[in-house]
């Protein structure tokens, strides 16, 4: 793969995740809040589980970014060659 292909798919995996992540924030602010505003909310009658769904995607979404940072250091295990 040529640098500017790369390049832009790792501007388009960031723009991805960053999305995502601002999506699970959203939902697990609804969910925490005592009340919600919308009354077809479909995340509201089971906070536990969309907080739990929200909680787990962010983890994704942080273990990743560390992976990547090692692999950008020069190794999967954060060595370099």
């Amino acid at each position: 793969m040529s640098r500017r292909v790369d390049r832009e798919r790792k501007r388009l995996e960031r723009i991805h995740h960053r999305r995502l992540r601002e999506q699970a924030e959203r939902i697990k602010e609804c969910v925490e809040r005592d009340a919600c505003d919308h009354p077809d909310c479909r995340y509201f009658p089971l906070p536990d589980a969309a907080a739990e769904l929200a909680e787990w995607v962010l983890e994704i979404l942080d273990d990743e970014k560390s992976e990547s940072a090692c692999a950008f250091a020069g190794g999967t295990d954060g060595t370099r060659d």
